[in-house]
């Protein structure tokens, strides 16, 4: 019971407090939102891509990797972009055995690349995705305070 009433106590002490009072927080919240923010919206837009496929000979599946990532890029420089940039590469290799001597190979991959600009990337995911690629797009933008805009 004392350890009930201390707590309740404590929460009421704290919830009286000016700091923690409705009014106090909501004057803060107003404080927060009402000056405009400095600085230029600054937008990121990456591009992943995803592959996957079934081989004989787990030798070859790297070779395979090799051509899809080159394809992928030679489609990324054709597509006038100002930059990509590879953030990441994954593939993984696993035999699928049927109880039989012989396996098949399947093999996944997976690249990211951030693009710029951001405009072009929906674009860009509709051609991999006619190559027969897996391609998501994923954009987002933050403020970067104090950074000025560029000029025009």
């Amino acid at each position: 019971m004392k350890k009930v009433l201390t707590v309740a106590l404590s929460s009421l002490l704290i919830c009286a407090s000016p700091v923690f009072s409705k009014v106090a927080m909501a004057e803060r919240a107003v404080a927060n939102y009402s000056a405009p923010q400095a600085g230029c919206m600054t937008e990121n837009a990456q591009i992943s891509i995803n592959f996957n496929g079934v081989e004989a000979d787990a030798n070859v599946v790297k070779t395979k990797f090799d051509g899809k990532m080159a394809e992928i890029e030679k489609l990324l420089k054709e597509s006038a972009l100002e930059k990509f940039e590879m953030q990441s590469m994954n593939y993984n290799i696993s035999p699928q055995s049927y109880g039989s001597a012989s396996s098949l190979f399947q093999y996944n991959g997976s690249l990211s690349y951030t693009i710029a600009p951001s405009a072009k990337a929906t674009t860009l995911m509709a051609d991999l995705t006619k190559k027969g690629y897996q391609a998501s797009v994923n954009v987002s933008a933050y403020r970067n305070g104090g950074v000025p805009c560029p000029t025009k």
